[in-house]
């Protein structure tokens, strides 16, 4: 094994490790994509093999693909998180104005006679 090799498995390794905080839906979908990722570094001719019959170059631009439709799938669900919680702060800050809310010493009703 290589020294390039024993890397790429301590850092996917270590980035599996990640999925401990993960929802169990996404757990298994990482550990899955983790294995598969070892795997490959392990036998990269099996990758190139693969990359050939999907009529792709070589098995290192496969593994390049798929990393950029994985990191795109999750740019996007992260996007939409984002979004998710803006609104909810949104409401939460609409919620406690409207409930916090005082009416001026100038509009007060007993002043609002006067105006009349």
């Amino acid at each position: 094994m290589t020294l390039i090799q024993i890397l790429l498995i301590g850092m996917i390794s270590l980035g599996v490790l990640q999925v401990l905080t993960a929802t169990r839906h996404y757990r298994v979908l990482l550990l899955l994509v983790g294995a598969i990722a070892i795997f490959l570094v392990i036998t990269p001719d099996l990758a190139t093999k693969v990359a050939k019959s999907l009529n792709v170059g070589r098995g290192a631009d496969l593994v390049i693909y798929l990393s950029i439709a994985l990191l795109g799938m999750l740019w996007v669900r992260l996007f939409l998180r984002g979004r998710a919680e803006q609104r909810q702060i949104t409401m939460l800050t609409r919620s406690i104005a409207i409930s916090q809310a005082r009416i001026p010493s100038e509009m007060n009703p007993s002043n609002a006679a006067e105006h009349n």
